[in-house]
């Protein structure tokens, strides 16, 4: 199961990249939206996951979608926020 999340940990953000532009903050909200609706849809597989196989596949499924997030929205405060405050 962790081998699965780790799967999806490393090929979403990877993926998201050939999507997103750093340079446009549209681009990075827009991914983070349409990667809330793959960890949504990895959930639900969870939920109704049969076999062992598809509970790793959904598994995979939601950390793709749940590293995207959080790559995508360190990459929005660290463009957002003023730099007095980044530290």
């Amino acid at each position: 199961i962790y081998s699965s999340v780790g799967i999806g940990c490393l090929l979403g953000p990877f993926v998201a990249n050939y999507f997103t532009n750093i340079d446009r903050v549209a681009s990075l909200q827009g991914a983070c939206i349409i990667a809330m609706g793959i960890n949504a849809f990895g959930w639900i597989g969870i939920s109704s996951a049969s076999s062992f196989p598809s509970l790793c596949l959904f598994n995979s499924v939601r950390s793709f979608g749940g590293s995207i997030i959080w790559i995508n929205s360190t990459l929005l405060l660290q463009k957002l926020v003023p730099n007095r405050i980044l530290g």
